[in-house]
């Protein structure tokens, strides 16, 4: 695929093609700082990004540009060089109407053998000009330095091996183990039979916790599901000695309030800590408030403080309400054995972001650890900014947060979008954060490393459809060169 860049200010006149071309709104020193866009023509999806042995990045997503109909996505993998310049790019898919695939984790492998790719293939089924879909299956590929397939895995569930029940299995986080093969985490309506009240609320079990442990070949070796009745799903999975945590959205029924015949339900962070060698639980602990929504976006752990940092908002379902903690971001932090040590809401109605007057959807969390932030480990988030009024859409955003979870930069986060970086043009709906992480380098003659700046993926609406982005930005969360 050719890729072709230019300067924001020919992107209104180029509005009519069918094709959308990439935009270069990059500083002179693109060392420091730059937005770089990554697809085609329909629309691409960013989710994931790693940094590469020779300092360049690896994008995971999905885009529907290469496929037979627009309607399914293939995973679409991006290798780019140090500033960003696309070096080549790969789809991988049936490239037809058959299967939803979509990227959502990807793993540079520590022997830097190649990659490994996570993502979720759903099977399209149409019958009489009418199409559904039906079972769905994680699926994953080993690929080389050049992206090239070494082995594709499909993990089977239930619904293929000889039960009439067809299943669906979803990945949303998977790690690479010190001692050999992965962790993955994610959703399955395979659900856990023996919670408390199952048999009188399964009907309304729709999904759980899904965690697997595989070996270096992506075969299974356990599988292990667990929830509460209603609709649970995995976030992230973090790697401790001997244990695994996983971060998860869980539906909990109210018991205070609804009827057994009709109950009301509210969504809590649910952390799990399980035995690394058998899946089996150790503990679980769930955190939340009366009514409130809260929706899980991701983890990081510090194995130096031996504590885990979680990133989630708090849903805005009834804008009418304006309760004290609806559209805020929720900063959870727990330790090892999932006890919590703080907790900081930070947002429109609690305050900390001192720009902040709309709803913020939580994004990805990194841990900047404390041999580049100082004596303290801070934390790096993406998220995004979510406007009220429809002629604003919404918008990309990037904060830095301390060990005691306060908001650094002068309490301000730093937006990303068409208002932002296109010369004050029209914020636009539909965009997603993905992966944040800072970039450090080794300082040279030293073991000591360095902050170079954070970098960001996601989903920016430019105009013409939805492309892949790359944000990378100084230390100070900019978009302009260090001096």
């Amino acid at each position: 695929m050719i890729n072709k860049y230019f300067f924001a200010s020919c992107m209104l006149l180029l509005l009519g093609l069918s094709a959308c071309k990439k935009e270069n709104i990059s500083p002179a020193n693109q060392e420091d700082a730059f937005v770089k866009y990554y697809g085609h023509v329909n629309s691409q999806i960013g989710k994931d990004v790693k940094e590469t042995a020779d300092k360049g990045f690896i994008i995971l997503g999905s885009s529907n540009a290469f496929v037979n109909s627009a309607s399914y996505n293939d995973f679409y993998l991006v290798k780019t060089d140090s500033l960003g310049n696309e070096e080549w790019s790969k789809t991988f898919g049936d490239g037809g109407n058959g299967y939803e695939e979509t990227g959502h984790r990807v793993l540079v492998l520590s022997d830097e053998s190649g990659y490994l790719v996570a993502g979720n293939r759903t099977t399209v089924v149409t019958v009489g000009g009418q199409s559904t879909l039906d079972a769905t299956y994680i699926v994953l590929y080993k690929l080389d330095l050049e992206g090239n397939v070494v082995w594709e895995k499909v993990l089977l569930n239930g619904s293929t091996l000889g039960s009439s029940e067809i299943y669906k299995d979803f990945v949303y986080d998977i790690k690479e183990l010190p001692d050999g093969g992965f962790v993955l985490a994610g959703e399955t309506t395979d659900v856990y039979i023996g919670k408390p009240e199952y048999q009188d609320y399964q009907a309304l079990d729709k999904t759980d916790v899904l965690l697997m442990r595989l070996d270096l070949d992506g075969n299974i070796i356990w599988r292990s599901v667990r929830g509460f009745v209603g609709e649970d799903r995995a976030a992230s999975v973090e790697v401790l000695n001997g244990a695994y945590v996983v971060t998860a959205t869980a539906e909990k029924r109210d018991e205070e309030n609804g009827t057994p015949t009709n109950p009301n339900f509210t969504t809590d962070i649910l952390v799990i800590r399980f035995r690394a060698s058998s899946g089996s639980e150790v503990s679980q602990q769930s955190f939340g408030g009366q009514d409130m929504f809260l929706v899980a976006g991701g983890s990081c752990y510090d194995s130096l403080n031996a504590r885990i940092t979680i990133l989630s908002h708090v849903e805005n379902r009834d804008p009418t309400r304006n309760e004290v903690n609806e559209g805020d971001l929720l900063l959870l932090q727990v330790d090892e054995g999932v006890g919590e040590i703080q907790r900081r809401y930070l947002g429109k109605t609690n305050g900390g972001f001192s720009n902040t007057s709309e709803d913020l959807l939580a994004g990805s969390i990194a841990l900047v650890p404390s041999d580049v932030s100082g004596s303290e480990p801070s934390f790096v988030i993406s998220a995004v900014y979510q406007y009220d009024d429809a002629n604003f859409g919404d918008e990309l955003v990037m904060a830095k947060v301390g060990s005691n979870l306060t908001p650094e930069w002068d309490g301000e986060i730093r937006q990303f979008g068409r208002a932002s970086v296109n010369n004050g043009s029209q914020a636009l709906a539909g965009n997603q954060a993905g992966t944040v992480m800072p970039i450090r380098e080794l300082v040279p003659g030293t073991t000591r490393r360095e902050l170079k700046g954070y970098l960001m993926t996601g989903t920016m609406n430019v105009a013409t459809n939805a492309m892949v982005c790359l944000i990378k930005t100084n230390n100070e969360g900019l978009l302009t060169p260090v001096d």
